[in-house]
């Protein structure tokens, strides 16, 4: 380990929304949101982007961020932002055997009808979905990558390896039929 100066530099890791396999019974926020899409609480696909980090390649950063003497500042840790439809399309093929939205309402009408809708929402979901609906995000993790080594695993791998976690540990219901 590399020996730091005298003082401190304040570094800060900043993740995009966490997810990966559980090791508790507790379920974090962001595998909430997917344990949540197999539960068709709604079944549209939505015109929605999320940046995504593994939790095993922000806890590598943090690690990272601990040994590099000449860190310094913000970090964005975040492997790559995809749609939703992106999204529900890989864990549909990875697991058909889970009930995941279908239908599409990410193209400009469906867009602004779920804005328009989103007025019944609760708070934070009404001002999230009026904010973020139809919007792009794209991400640079070029400084992580160089300063740090960080290396991301693909978002498929991570929610390959998510979903089997929670299914195995019965946090997701798999459905019997499909229809």
């Amino acid at each position: 380990m590399d020996k730091r100066p005298e003082g401190f530099d304040l570094v800060v890791i900043n993740p995009s929304m966490v997810i990966g396999p559980e090791h508790s019974d507790r379920v974090n926020t962001s595998n909430q949101i997917l344990i949540d899409w197999t539960t068709i609480k709604s079944p549209l696909i939505l015109a929605l982007e999320t940046p995504v980090v593994d939790v095993r390649d922000l806890a590598a950063a943090h690690i990272a961020a601990m040994e590099t003497a000449y860190a310094s500042g913000r970090y964005l840790c975040a492997a790559a932002t995809h749609s939703w439809r992106e999204m529900f399309t890989f864990i549909n093929g990875e697991f058909p055997e889970l009930r995941m939205p279908r239908i599409s309402a990410d193209g400009t009408v469906g867009t602004k009808l779920a804005k328009m809708m989103a007025i019944v929402q609760p708070a934070g979901v009404r001002a999230y979905l009026q904010t973020h609906l139809g919007r792009t995000f794209p991400i640079d993790n070029a400084k992580i990558r160089r300063e740090l080594g960080i290396e991301f695993r693909p978002v498929e791998d991570t929610l390959r390896d998510t979903y089997t976690d929670l299914i195995a540990s019965q946090k997701v219901e798999v459905a019997t039929s499909r229809k």
